[in-house]
């Protein structure tokens, strides 16, 4: 499956969302046929809710992958990226990536920690595992951190840059290699 080009403007749910469920016939999940999704130049501009979701309910994925080359998002209600109860069968890679604006509503608390920041990893119903980011750039004018991450989390690599001048450090998190750094805005670095 490859979506290239595209654009989401103003909806008023998610930009995109990719979401695999269980087979009726396949219980529990297996020998489905692998499934490769490719995104390329991709943007939302405006959303009532994610920017860009994915989830693959379920511990079993069928396999394959997905990959995102290209993401522009921004002006979103909730966070620019919500990966959700990933399964490790079932990789996800993003790649050249720039969200701004996004999870406008202010967060809960004022320690930094907001379950809807700009980027938000959960593992809530089932693991999630295989998240691969890279040259993956957060721009915000708020104190609060940039990845959010709930639940259980495994294999989160890479790394993300965040333009803010209230940048608030990323406290470790259990089984994430991901590097957070903060540069001021205008930074070229």
């Amino acid at each position: 499956i490859v979506f290239r080009n595209v654009s989401a403007v103003g909806n008023s749910g998610w930009g995109f969302g990719f979401t695999l469920g269980p087979s009726p016939a396949c219980k529990p999940w297996g020998g489905q046929t692998p499934i490769t999704a490719s995104f390329q130049n991709i943007a939302v501009d405006g959303a009532g809710s994610y920017g860009l979701k994915i989830s693959a309910n379920g511990p079993f994925p069928p396999g394959g992958q997905i990959t995102v080359q290209g993401l522009r998002v921004a002006n979103t209600m909730s966070s620019g990226l919500l990966v959700e109860d990933k399964g490790a069968g079932w990789p996800f890679h993003l790649a050249d990536a720039v969200f701004k604006n996004v999870s406008v509503p202010m967060c809960p608390t004022p320690s930094g920690e907001c379950p809807n920041g700009p980027l938000w990893i959960e593992g809530r119903n089932e693991q999630c595992d295989g998240v691969y980011l890279k040259n993956v750039t957060v721009v915000d004018d708020r104190a609060r951190w940039a990845v959010s991450f709930m639940g259980e989390v495994a294999n989160i690599i890479g790394q993300v840059k965040v333009n803010n001048s209230r940048c608030i450090a990323q406290p470790p998190y259990s089984n994430v290699s991901l590097s957070v750094t903060c540069e001021q805005p205008g930074s070229t670095t």
